[in-house]
């Protein structure tokens, strides 16, 4: 059950985050790009849940978990960045 709380916060996540990519398709691509770095959870919370399912799969303290979720929070927002100079 702790694992499937996280993945179902993930799909959740990702759900919203592709209807607020298809509410701004007829927007011009300045404004698309700044809505992206508003709404980059999607990367994130993908990287997040990966660390964090595996904490929750094993005995890993809670400390450590949180630690990694942060992580995993934070190499997200990196992907997102990157991604975005990229495009």
């Amino acid at each position: 059950m702790r694992v499937m709380e996280i993945m179902a916060q993930t799909t959740n996540t990702i759900a919203e985050g592709e209807v607020l990519q298809l509410l701004e398709l007829p927007r011009p691509v300045d404004e698309r790009t700044e809505l992206s770095r508003r709404h980059p959870a999607q990367n994130r919370q993908i990287i997040r849940s990966g660390l964090a399912t595996g904490c929750r799969a094993g005995p890993t303290p809670a400390e450590e978990e949180q630690a990694l979720a942060a992580y995993g929070r934070h190499l997200g927002n990196a992907f997102q960045l990157i991604d975005d100079v990229l495009d």
